[in-house]
């Protein structure tokens, strides 16, 4: 099987940005940092959503490193989403998250970086795999 082409959907508040064509309903499959290492099966047409918890104020996020990039082939855009609380404090955890819809039958290891983006030279501290099947 061929590499597998997901495309990272623009997102605006809770409205996905799509051509009229592919407005239509669809499945969404949700996957946090439990997902960490597993393997899902996913359909064409579906949507995956990646939610990963971060704390920007420390510098760290989640980055799709230019490896995995090369295996999607679109990468618009992600989302950042403050968690609930009191108050607007500094340090307070957010969720960062990835839209990404499959575009073909195939297999994709899709890697994320928790990492400050300055420091790419280092490794990052933390790594997010899903190992995605999608049957023709």
């Amino acid at each position: 099987m061929g590499t597998v082409k997901l495309a990272l959907i623009v997102v605006i508040g809770a409205l996905c940005i799509l051509p009229a064509h592919a407005r239509q309903p669809h499945k969404s499959v949700q996957a946090d940092e439990s997902f960490d290492g597993r393997k899902i099966e996913l359909h064409v047409g579906e949507t995956l959503l990646v939610k990963l918890p971060e704390n920007a104020s420390t510098g760290y996020r989640w980055l799709i490193p230019p490896e995995s990039a090369r295996k999607l082939e679109k990468i618009l855009s992600e989302e950042e989403q403050p968690v609930p609380g009191p108050g607007n404090l500094i340090g307070r955890l957010g969720l960062r998250n990835f839209y990404f819809q499959v575009l073909k039958p195939g297999k994709v290891e899709l890697e994320l970086y928790y990492q400050r983006p300055w420091e790419t030279a280092k490794p990052p501290a933390r790594k997010f795999r899903l190992h995605i099947r999608i049957p023709g």
